[in-house]
């Protein structure tokens, strides 16, 4: 039976909010997928950017390094936001209104709290920057000027602390997902045993 299949059923297998869990499940799936994409889109990129020599009578190469680091910037931004909708789908699946069956995702929540925590004020810098750029800054976000990405694998968004970025970032974002796939997988074989008694 096809991995996506069997989880359906292992899922659905949980009354009354199984199914709904498993929605969210697959949500929380695929904004993981595309932050691993993301991650090693900017390193690629930032790579290739890097490797471009720049001369002041080079106005070609300028340019491309330059659009390189735009896009550098802008995959930042989406991997911020899809670490925010994990979170918010996290936070939703603990939920015991919503998801009782599920309430076992607490302490998994707690645990990462400070981890998706510390990417919250820089995505909203970035989702905010044309209030920045092209009007007054209504939300109060503005970091200072600009943003700066450093050699080992972070930014400052103007005078703020340095986001982290880098390979301790990745590392701990696997680790998290291999948590709670343990979570999600003891809370559906609890409930299995449960049902069978």
């Amino acid at each position: 039976m096809p991995l996506q299949q069997e989880a359906f059923f292992r899922f659905s297998a949980v009354s009354p909010d199984g199914q709904k869990a498993h929605t969210a499940y697959e949500h929380l799936n695929g904004y993981y997928e595309a932050c691993i994409m993301q991650y090693s889109r900017i390193y690629e990129l930032w790579r290739v950017s890097s490797a471009i020599p720049v001369t002041p009578e080079d106005q070609g190469a300028f340019q491309t390094k330059r659009k390189a680091m735009q896009q550098v910037v802008r995959d930042i931004h989406f991997l911020l936001i899809s670490l925010q909708v994990i979170w918010k789908t996290l936070q939703t699946m603990c939920n015991a209104s919503l998801y009782p069956s599920f309430a076992d995702l607490i302490p998994l929540q707690d645990k990462w709290a400070s981890y998706f925590e510390q990417y919250r004020e820089p995505r909203n810098t970035f989702e905010h920057y044309d209030d920045q750029v092209l009007g007054s800054d209504t939300r109060n976000n503005n970091p200072g000027y600009g943003v700066s990405l450093s050699a080992d694998g972070g930014f400052n968004l103007g005078v703020h602390q340095k986001v982290d970025i880098n390979e301790d970032f990745y590392q701990q974002l696997i680790e998290f997902k291999h948590e709670f796939e343990a979570a999600i997988d003891s809370i559906l074989e609890k409930t299995t045993i449960d049902r069978a008694e």
